[in-house]
């Protein structure tokens, strides 16, 4: 079990050539974190950028470069990616290199064989995007089959999507197959049994509390299937969840758009691999979603900010009320400039001071629409 002293966060990134992103640097806390900026200053490109950089992927474009430091109490890990395309003799041929850097207490490691999972262990990280992203939902949002064999789970992840399979091993590794389940009858009610509880402790009490859902479950329509002889292997088919709103138990289909992005979001932030330490990026957790529920939402946010790193891009003045008056500097302004592109900055000493001689009888929200929080054109 991981402890407090062992968490990880991103204390610093850099990045260099992606889209809008000429070259930027920005320092982050630990917990939440809230970046704002007017309509095209970058905020989406550096978010998808920083993901990118996070999860080691090749998403990047050639030539850009990303630098993340990690820290907790005791080390900081500095790792540095970049694609670089490399100029062929044979015409219309790119040739592409990806190389990594990586730098524990400013001890450089071997890179060939090592990743960021190798080194940051245990980490975990997430990108909710603005919208529903219908179709990636897995089992929150459609039926969805899978198969148990040999003791593992054997399914596309890519189809029931990262927060379902998380959620099946956390089920699995609860599933004893005793001698009594011998019988498909016997492991269809034992699993429909495991598949409710386990779903229900994740979410149940967290989607009442800040959401319109009341109650989840799975409906008794699943069935599962013997793969072959062996006791152990089998197939599980038509995993349908319901939820219970307004005295009534309903489909996906039927929640309204406003509950589908708090289900997402709620799900994504809550469901999570045991041991894990995460790192959330959330993009305009407003959109959709009435004023009060949005109150109920960044208050799940600010409570979960205390053992994960959540990173927020927001329009909505709303969400500057959840930080206190010795907290501004977990406000990130991002903004373009005509020569340096998109840039990122915290708060002045002035304006953190102006800010909270404010909030001593308004809302920061408030000062936001009508100050110079933000400067303007």
């Amino acid at each position: 079990m991981s402890t407090k002293n062992e968490k990880w966060y991103v204390k610093n990134v850099h990045l260099e050539n992606y889209k809008s992103i000429s070259s930027c640097d920005i320092d982050f806390r630990d917990g939440l974190n809230i970046i704002i900026g007017k309509n095209g200053s970058g905020k989406t490109n550096f978010m998808n950028f920083l993901y990118n950089s996070l999860n080691n992927k090749d998403g990047i474009i050639p030539n850009s470069l990303s630098k993340v430091i990690f820290k907790n109490k005791k080390d900081i890990v500095e790792i540095t990616q970049q694609k670089i395309l490399i100029k062929s003799k044979f015409p219309f041929r790119k040739n592409e290199r990806y190389y990594i850097e990586i730098l524990k207490n400013s001890e450089k490691l071997e890179t060939k064989s090592k990743s960021i999972d190798s080194v940051v262990k245990d980490m975990s990280y997430k990108f909710v995007k603005h919208g529903i992203p219908y179709g990636q939902l897995s089992f929150f949002e459609k039926p969805v089959d899978f198969s148990y064999k040999n003791g593992k789970l054997e399914t596309e992840i890519n189809y029931l999507g990262e927060t379902f399979c998380v959620f099946v091993y956390k089920l699995f590794i609860q599933f004893n197959f005793s001698s009594k389940l011998r019988s498909l009858k016997s492991i269809k009610s034992r699993l429909f049994d495991l598949l409710n509880e386990k779903i229900r402790e994740l979410l149940q009490k967290t989607l009442a509390q800040f959401t319109p859902i009341k109650d989840i479950r799975v409906n008794e329509t699943i069935n599962v299937y013997k793969i072959d002889k062996e006791v152990n292997n089998f197939a599980v088919q038509n995993v349908v969840v319901e939820y219970f709103v307004n005295d009534m138990w309903i489909p996906f289909d039927y929640l309204s758009d406003g509950t589908k992005r708090l289900l997402y979001i709620i799900s994504e932030t809550v469901i999570s691999f045991e041991n894990s330490k995460e790192i959330i990026l959330v993009e305009e957790p407003e959109l959709g979603i009435h004023p009060h529920q949005l109150f109920d939402l960044m208050t799940f946010l600010k409570e979960e900010s205390r053992n994960k790193q959540i990173i927020i891009s927001t329009h909505s003045p709303d969400v500057l009320d959840f930080i206190d008056a010795d907290e501004l500097d977990r406000i990130i302004i991002c903004y373009y400039d005509e020569k340096k592109k998109t840039q990122l900055r915290h708060l002045t000493a002035k304006e953190k001071k102006n800010a909270a001689n404010y909030m001593q009888g308004l809302e920061l929200s408030d000062y936001w629409k009508h100050s110079d929080l933000e400067p303007r054109d």
